[in-house]
Order: C-alpha cells, then sequence, then structure tokens
C-alpha cells in the first residue's frame, strides 16, 4: 500500500434545521478531501467547535463516511445549541456580517490495511451574509 498521506478538512457551512427561543438545531458541513490513491473510510469524528472564541459545542459522531481516492466527500457534524451559552454573541455578529469559529478533534480513518487516528485544527471567518468560508 501507498504511504498514507491525511485527510484535508475544509469548513464549508452550516446548515441550520431548527431555530427557537431556546436555541438551534443545525449540521457543521466539513469538506473532506482524500489525497490518497486508496479509498479510505471516515469511522468516527471528534470535535471541539468554538465561534468567537466562545464554545458551542464539542462531541462526537460515528456516522461512516467513505471517501474515493483523490476526491472529496462532505461530512455533516450534528450540533444542537443552547442561547444561554451564546448570548451576547448576536449583536456583533450581526454588525460585523460575519464570525470567527475554531474547529478541533480527531478522525479515525480506516483503510482496508489499517486504522489511523488524524487530529485536525482549523479556524477562520465564516460570513453569515453568504456561503463564504476562509
Amino acid at each position: 500500500m501507498a504511504t498514507f498521506r491525511k485527510p484535508e478538512l475544509t469548513f464549508r457551512g452550516i446548515e441550520v434545521f431548527s431555530f427557537g427561543l431556546e436555541g438551534a438545531s443545525l449540521d457543521l458541513l466539513v469538506d473532506v478531501y482524500n489525497p490518497n490513491s486508496f479509498r479510505f473510510g471516515l469511522d468516527r469524528v471528534t470535535y471541539d467547535l468554538t465561534v468567537e472564541s466562545v464554545r458551542w459545542g464539542t462531541g462526537e459522531t460515528a456516522s461512516p463516511l467513505a471517501v474515493e481516492a483523490q476526491s472529496t466527500a462532505t461530512l455533516r457534524i450534528p450540533l444542537t445549541l443552547d442561547w444561554t451559552q451564546i448570548s451576547g454573541l448576536g449583536r456583533d455578529v450581526l454588525r460585523r456580517g460575519n464570525v470567527r469559529y475554531g474547529i478541533s478533534g480527531e478522525v479515525t480513518v480506516s483503510t482496508s490495511k489499517k486504522t489511523f487516528q488524524v487530529p485536525y485544527d482549523r479556524s477562520g471567518q465564516f460570513s453569515i451574509l453568504g456561503s463564504e468560508s476562509r
């Protein structure tokens, strides 16, 4: 088997499913690029998400995702927000039109021969006015 190269993760956006007085239910969308010449599976993903330096959520998802060789697949990370945890953030975000985020954790990648634990750590800005992320 060829040498394993770590997957590349890119934050793509957020998809909101419900929005209410108590909080919101959403999915974080993360593109996973497989730079290898072979297919691999993502078996488990842990995450720690901060927005504007406020922790929004931690957890893990065990929704398997296959990523073909030299291709990209989208990982959905479910998250439930409680407004009491992030109060005071909204007004500043609405004024600026974007938010700073950080997401870190570990992905469990399996190939036909071996399983790897791969840490990741990404940060950037996400526009709430469009679908751009940096």
